[in-house]
């Protein structure tokens, strides 16, 4: 039996039943999953049973993540303890614990902000993870910028004034010893107002830091570190008209070398990042072109992957192509090189070619069979089960494998898009009443969960 045909079960009794030997199994995940499924049905006493067992299976989830936090935070992973204390708060929203979840969260994304300024600087979360499917109509979508992301952050950081204490110290010398010698100097002997900006930046508390640079770039509007790290807040807030602008004036004085120690950041990347956000991808196209079509290893894999977009925003598919398959050769690490590499093939009429380059690209990760190391690439995933509903006739056992792998590796927490290509997948398979079902749920979720 295939893992769509176990999800959604048609006897919405005998799916009950069943719930309710994997809740007492410990199977939580997959027994919240189906009684959730089975609130939305038409009998009012299975519907009232249901809701029980999801409340159960709910709050189970919520004290195991939160022991799994509580662990993690022990052995001082505070990645890890984050990691679960958000999925945590998923399960937590509108109980009476929700409100101990989120106090708990904001300490430990405090302290990982104090312990790792860097990652709030130089995120290298991987675009194209959420929204509508990249291959199923959202065309040359852009991604989003990789600066600090207010949708993970904004809702954890609250009040507090920047006022020279120990804590805001550390985040502002951090910060500045994560950047590369030559750049870090330009910071030394800042005045207070620049280093409360820049660490409500860091923070996510761009309202702050976006009234705190307006009036220091307003006072002296030609000095380059002022400029880059107003872009960076302008960035992030959806500026990016603007932070295209501080971008151009602090490159004439950074230039092309990166920014951080890492070897992550530079300006170039930060402006692309923003032209694209703004919609130019041909000027991306003309100022990139003649360093990296000759070869991708002329920038790096962050900037490369941009300029691969911009290519397929403007429809140069063969020059995506060529491109795309060069950077996927000289970076075999980054998933997104495949991924997009698949959207110029798919293009091009090349779907069979798409599928390959797709499987291939998530061969690695699955090959243990539980998809974990490397981790699994959901968008790459997510496409490859588009593409093969769409072959004729469609392959929907593989594309039902596919579907239960990111099942797993979402922790049974489906996004709207999943639910949409499972509508799809249960159509194909003549199930209309588990399509609407799918559909249903897909429509409940909140935007962010799209």
């Amino acid at each position: 039996m295939g893992f769509l045909n176990r999800l959604f079960r048609k006897d919405p009794a005998a799916a009950l039943a069943n719930a309710e030997e994997l809740l007492s199994r410990g199977n939580l995940l997959r027994a919240r999953q189906i009684a959730e499924g089975i609130q939305a049905g038409s009998d009012p006493y299975l519907r009232e049973r249901a809701t029980d067992l999801a409340r159960r299976a709910r709050m189970a989830m919520l004290e195991g993540t939160l022991d799994r936090a509580a662990e993690a935070e022990k052995n001082g992973d505070l990645v890890e303890a984050g990691d679960w204390l958000r999925s945590a708060l998923e399960h937590a929203v509108g109980s009476a614990r929700e409100e101990e979840v989120r106090q708990r969260l904001a300490s430990i994304a405090r302290r990982q902000a104090s312990a790792n300024t860097h990652e709030a600087y130089a995120s290298s979360a991987a675009r194209g993870s959420g929204g509508s499917d990249p291959f199923g109509g959202s065309g040359g979508r852009t991604p989003k910028p990789r600066s600090f992301d207010p949708e993970d952050h904004a809702e954890v950081f609250e009040g507090g004034e920047f006022d020279g204490s120990a804590d805001d110290e550390t985040l502002y010398a951090t910060f500045i010893d994560m950047l590369s010698p030559a750049v870090a100097g330009r910071y030394d002997d800042r005045p207070r107002p620049f280093r409360r900006a820049l660490v409500h930046l860091n923070e996510g508390r761009f309202a702050e830091a976006s009234a705190g640079f307006e009036d220091l770039v307003a006072a002296d509007p030609g000095d380059p570190v002022l400029r880059l790290e107003r872009g960076r807040c302008r960035l992030a807030t959806g500026e990016a008209a603007g932070a295209r602008e501080d971008f151009d004036i602090a490159w004439e004085t950074f230039g092309d070398t990166p920014l951080d120690r890492a070897g992550d950041l530079s300006v170039p990347r930060l402006w692309t990042e923003a032209a694209l956000e703004a919609g130019d991808s041909e000027a991306v196209v003309e100022r990139l072109a003649d360093p990296l079509l000759e070869n991708p290893a002329n920038s790096g894999p962050e900037l490369a992957e941009l300029f691969g977009v911009a290519l397929l925003n403007l429809e140069r598919l063969d020059e995506a192509r060529d491109f795309l398959a060069a950077a996927a050769q000289q970076y075999p690490r980054t998933p997104a090189f495949p991924y997009l590499l698949a959207r110029a093939l798919e293009a091009l009429e090349l779907k069979d070619q798409a599928v390959a380059c797709l499987e291939t690209a998530i061969a690695p990760s699955c090959a243990s069979g539980n998809c974990s190391k490397p981790p699994l690439h959901l968008p790459s995933t997510r496409a490859l089960a588009r593409l093969y509903l769409d072959q004729e006739p469609p392959n929907l056992a593989r594309a039902d494998q596919l579907l239960g792998l990111i099942y797993g590796a979402r922790k049974g927490h489906f996004k709207a898009t999943d639910l949409r290509l499972i509508a799809r997948h249960r159509e194909l398979s003549g199930d209309q009443e588990g399509a609407e079902e799918a559909r249903r749920a897909a429509e409940d979720l909140q935007p962010t969960m799209a």
